[in-house]
């Protein structure tokens, strides 16, 4: 091959190149940058003497607005006449308010708060601490002040020692769920209001046991939807969905009829309205089953996801959020037997490959010995780049640490197989005995 040749070929492979290197660089500009989830290092925004002031199981304590994601709130128990318990942030967690806020009237607030938000709004329910029943609150937009917030309501017939959950519909109809914890049975009740002010009360579920927790979220077109654990009980967990008029046992609504004895502490969700998800520690293990509603009807599926020798039961303490179709877990988890080493998780579920991602550490300081209670928002816009997680940390009073997984809209790989689905009733339940767990202090009262 002559000269000219070798150069005409030079010359072919050089304009090769560079037409390769324009397409690049128009694919990288036409499409967004790929990016894998990664996790802030944790920020502090508030501590508490109150035990437990994060405290999940099932209930949720955060909201991010779907009109503006960078705003987001955070709820924890308070004690003390001066004391805040909500902090806010108007850029994605960056930086967080510093004025004091109070939920109740007095500063001191239980640790069986429970939070919901919509359209700007936040709803709390909890114990009212001068010997009410089950309070209510509402905080209008831009619900960053006590001027912002309505009226407290005691909901009629309920006690101090009542708890509960709060959700709210699309439609704006709030629901407030009771148990009765002074009763031979612990009937679940109900309260619905379209207002704040006027309340319809009713009987949810008669489950005829002496020890229940309840959860609630919006399912299946936006209704409400119940949650049942029967503790010390072989029905284990149950659900009930709201048809219109009642509370429906469905089909399906036996989750995982297994005896949990005491162990109490779970977390419940839904993926694109029709998708249950359930998340437990029992033993040293913590268990996930999942169902599509098909009306009612088919099998629950179940996988086991996290094993510890030096976590137990309640001391997993899962909490979960959803991001379109991906579910994002958080949980704590010990490396040694001391209380000291538990720290957070999190995994993330995906809806579309059916399969979770591996686990993350979340509490990255130093100063992150002893994290417990992981808390979060029942749901995360999709216009959102990031997941929130906040937690306490130390010994009293708690530091209150925040972080979040930076996101973006493109799936990341994960890298666990789908779980096959089990026969539940080779799965038998653990009855603690003797002294309670290290930090099973939740709902004991």
């Amino acid at each position: 091959m002559g000269p000219a040749s070798c150069s005409s070929r030079k010359a072919l492979t050089s304009s090769v190149a560079v037409l390769l290197l324009l397409a690049a660089v128009l694919i990288l500009g036409t499409f967004p940058s790929l990016r894998a989830e990664s996790v802030t290092t944790p920020v502090l925004i508030g501590s508490s003497a109150n035990d437990g002031p994060t405290l999940g199981i099932p209930r949720w304590k955060a909201y991010v607005s779907e009109l503006n994601p960078q705003q987001i709130w955070a709820a924890f128990a308070s004690s003390g006449s001066s004391s805040g318990s909500l902090v806010y942030s108007t850029n994605g967690g960056q930086t967080w308010s510093s004025n004091t806020i109070q939920i109740d009237n007095s500063g001191w607030l239980d640790m069986h708060l429970s939070a919901f938000g919509r359209a700007g709004a936040l709803y709390f329910t909890f114990p009212g601490s001068l010997g009410q029943g089950t309070c209510f609150r509402k905080f209008n937009p831009p619900a960053q002040s006590d001027d912002d917030r309505e009226p407290l309501v005691t909901l009629p017939g309920t006690s101090s020692g009542n708890r509960s959950n709060v959700m709210v519909q699309n439609s704006g109809r709030i629901w407030i769920f009771t148990r009765l914890g002074d009763a031979p049975s612990e009937n679940v009740r109900y309260h619905y209001s379209d207002n704040g002010v006027n309340w319809t009360s009713g009987v949810a579920y008669a489950t005829g046991a002496p020890d229940v927790r309840i959860g609630s979220m919006p399912y299946v077109g936006g209704n409400p939807a119940l949650v049942v654990l029967h503790l010390n009980d072989n029905r284990g967990y149950e659900y009930y969905l709201w048809n219109g008029t009642a509370f429906e046992a469905k089909a399906d609504r036996s989750i995982f009829a297994q005896n949990m004895g005491g162990v109490r502490a779970f977390t419940h969700n839904v993926v694109k309205d029709t998708t249950m998800h359930l998340v437990f520690g029992l033993g040293t293990t913590m268990h996930h089953l999942w169902k599509n509603y098909s009306n009612g009807t088919g099998s629950w599926n179940y996988r086991t996801l996290e094993s510890s020798p030096y976590t137990e039961d309640v001391e997993w303490f899962p909490i979960s959020t959803v991001r379109g179709d991906d579910l994002y877990l958080f949980y704590c988890k010990k490396s040694t037997a001391s209380s000291a080493s538990s720290m957070i998780y999190y995994m993330k579920w995906s809806q579309t490959n059916r399969t979770w991602s591996s686990p993350t550490l979340v509490s990255t300081l130093a100063a992150n010995a002893s994290s417990l209670d992981p808390n979060t928002c029942f749901s995360e816009p999709t216009s959102a780049d990031y997941i929130p997680v906040y937690w306490r940390s130390g010994s009293n009073p708690y530091d209150l640490y925040f972080a979040k997984v930076l996101v973006d809209g493109v799936p990341q790989p994960d890298i666990i197989p789908p779980g096959p689905v089990f026969d539940l009733e080779g799965i038998q339940g653990s009855t603690p005995t003797g002294a309670v767990p290290d930090h099973a202090y939740a709902e004991q009262r």
